[in-house]
């Protein structure tokens, strides 16, 4: 049909032909612009063709005018050529399909995210019997970049109930095209079931990692491009098993050991970070043992009855708790113990008449420092072994969850 030519839908709006789309064996697809600018896209069907193609034509007319499905193409009008003899149908127009995303470089994230979403489309017209047998990246449509739109249903098979007419659309029909066809599709006996669409998703799974179509036994995987995600393999392989029986039962197993295998792979990388945690020792730059405090200063404030000894830094509880604990001279009741420690501070009570010792007092005060110092590295060693023993104890307990959980999650077999 020639650019310009125009066609009226059922509600007499006019479209006027825009360009020429695609063309498959029964129909072309045309962009079209009806009369206030809106651009579509127009599926009619050929001239001078059976009336089992006709029908077929109908039913995919009638199952998408009535679906609520946002995954499935939605029609929108449909009408007959004014000689009568061609029928038609409208559709919003997309410009992107799934083999331009395809010829396009996407991350994992967007790959996975899109297929899902492409299999939820699949799931609900296979819940309700039909089996589309013409799955392919040129027959999806995107709506921005990971929302699939599933068209062109014209050689699928339908349940009874979403038969607009009654046609001999036989469950052992082969029609499809030979690129993503199923082996069943190949046979002259061959069983058609849901499971022949899902050996197409297969193909196309793996197509959109690796950019090619698996044939054979011998094919790029997606391990071949990054082993990271090389347990996408072990889904693609079931999916495209020779026989049918092998294969997923339905695309509801296929979604959950997706999210099942992507659990397993974030636990692997959680396992393999915690595998890479050190812990370093700490007290490699603590300044209380690289620098060991000294006594530099001394005052008393006899209005109130107070010494205050002064060391060059300031000390934490821990070294107060080797000078208390390892120092055992005492003057006339003064022990370490009297002393009360802020930052680099010792205060303690005392009344003048104690006046005449201080000079003893200073001098035991000095052996306490040089107690703590002696002491303080060992503790530390010590008390940081053990803080560390009891991280490296938990870290090893949660790396064997994890790989448990892991472990779980791979073994799982829908």
């Amino acid at each position: 049909m020639r650019k310009g030519t125009k066609l009226y839908g059922s509600y007499l709006e006019q479209y006027k032909i825009v360009e020429h789309i695609a063309n498959g064996g029964n129909s072309e697809v045309y962009k079209v612009e009806d009369t206030n600018g809106n651009i579509y896209a127009l599926k009619l069907l050929n001239k001078n063709i059976s009336i089992e193609k006709i029908k077929r034509f109908k039913n995919e007319m009638a199952f998408c005018i009535k679906t609520d499905n946002a995954n499935i193409i939605k029609i929108i009008d449909n009408g007959l050529t004014d000689d009568k003899e061609q029928i038609f149908y409208v559709m919003p127009y997309y410009e992107k399909t799934l083999r331009m995303y395809i010829n396009e470089d996407h991350t994992f994230q967007e790959n996975i995210q899109l297929f899902i979403n492409l299999l939820e489309g699949v799931k609900y017209f296979h819940k309700k019997g039909i089996i589309h047998r013409d799955i392919k990246p040129e027959n999806i449509l995107l709506l921005g970049n990971d929302f699939p739109i599933i068209t062109d249903f014209g050689i699928a098979h339908f349940s009874t109930e979403e038969l607009i007419t009654q046609i001999e659309t036989r469950i052992g029909s082969k029609m499809a095209n030979f690129q993503y066809a199923a082996p069943e599709q190949r046979e002259k006996n061959g069983v058609i079931t849901t499971q022949t669409d899902i050996y197409t998703l297969g193909l196309i799974f793996n197509e959109m990692f690796t950019k090619k179509i698996p044939f054979g036994h011998s094919y790029k995987k997606v391990s071949n491009v990054d082993t990271k995600y090389s347990f996408l393999d072990k889904i693609i392989d079931k999916m495209i098993s020779q026989s049918p029986s092998d294969r997923f039962n339905c695309v509801d197993d296929i979604i959950y050991e997706i999210r099942a295998l992507i659990k397993a792979s974030e636990k692997e990388e959680e396992i393999r970070k915690l595998k890479e945690i050190k812990y370093a020792e700490e007290d490699e730059n603590d300044i209380l043992i690289l620098e060991p405090p000294k006594l530099v200063d001394f005052k008393y404030n006899d209005a109130i009855g107070k010494i205050f000894l002064y060391l060059d830094k300031n000390v934490n509880d821990e070294w107060i708790g080797c000078m208390t604990k390892n120092s055992y001279g005492e003057l006339m009741g003064f022990g370490p113990e009297k002393f009360r420690f802020e930052n680099n501070v010792a205060m303690a009570n005392m009344s003048p008449s104690y006046l005449n010792s201080l000079q003893q007092i200073i001098d035991y005060f000095k052996s306490w420092v040089d107690n703590a110092n002696r002491y303080y590295p060992d503790y530390v060693k010590t008390k940081r072994e053990r803080e560390r023993h009891e991280k490296e104890e938990a870290l090893r307990i949660k790396i064997e969850r994890e790989e448990k959980i892991k472990k779980t999650l791979e073994s799982i077999h829908i």
